[in-house]
């Protein structure tokens, strides 16, 4: 699930991932739209925004060929989608004055908020099956894990960690940022509990953030000397792999 920005165009691959070749391009960009952005895909269906900033409104593509659907709340503000599944589409939405982590079920009247009524704000930045992960604020970052309702908010933030936050999962890890002394960010994962927490940063890296997994592996990024450089772990801290230059020669400077 990555998010794309050129002119919200999806791009789908036609052939193995190892071939890199024969990509369909789709517009999926609104008539009249002033920008957009498409952030998950799951099953051909498609979630992301139209507009920005305060004028962005969580959008829902059916299909590829479908008119989006809008599915900004009554009385919200603003809305962004990040996040689909066989459950609905996730994100969140300004709602009374308040961010609040969202779901809904194809359409704006189906809104629910999952926002835990302790904290300031909430947001949700991935999903898988029927979990969410993402993030609450009440005076910092805490990163947060649901399944489906507000009444299952669990608190990832782990003790002694000033700034946290998830942003993917896999319905069973959940993987993100911490940061200690509000300095840099760490690679973190967690499996459903604060305790769990485990930092991912690599030896000799000075800042990292995990942003996906699959397969029982964690992927992001992490910085040596000022670069950064895409790479995967399995678990632990010690098992970080460099990307292979492949990668790196598709992926940009």
């Amino acid at each position: 699930m990555s998010k794309l920005n050129l002119a919200f165009c999806l791009v789908v691959s036609a052939a193995s991932q190892a071939a890199l070749a024969s990509w369909q391009v789709v517009n999926l960009h609104p008539t009249g739209a002033a920008s957009s952005s498409a952030s998950a895909v799951f099953d051909g269906k498609v979630v992301g925004s139209t507009g920005s900033g305060t004028s962005s409104r969580a959008t829902y593509w059916p299909t590829l060929a479908t008119s989006p659907v809008n599915l900004n709340p009554v009385g919200s503000t603003m809305s962004v989608g990040v996040g689909i599944t066989a459950f609905g589409q996730a994100g969140y939405a300004t709602v009374g004055g308040r961010r609040q982590a969202s779901l809904w079920d194809s359409t704006r009247l189906s809104w629910v908020s999952l926002h835990p009524m302790s904290q300031d704000s909430s947001l949700i930045s991935g999903a898988s099956g029927n979990q969410q992960v993402g993030s609450t604020l009440q005076r910092f970052s805490q990163a947060a894990l649901w399944n489906g309702t507000a009444e299952s908010w669990i608190n990832l933030h782990p003790v002694g960690i000033e700034a946290s936050s998830a942003v993917a999962t896999d319905g069973t890890t959940q993987v993100g940022w911490a940061d200690l002394l509000f300095t840099t960010f760490s690679a973190a994962m967690w499996t459903g509990s604060a305790t769990t927490y485990v930092d991912l940063s690599p030896i000799n890296s000075t800042e990292s953030v995990a942003t996906s997994l699959a397969n029982g592996k964690q992927y992001g990024y992490a910085k040596f000397n000022g670069v950064n450089r895409a790479g995967s772990w399995a678990g632990h801290f010690l098992t970080w792999q460099d990307a292979p230059s492949w990668f790196h020669k598709f992926s940009g400077p």
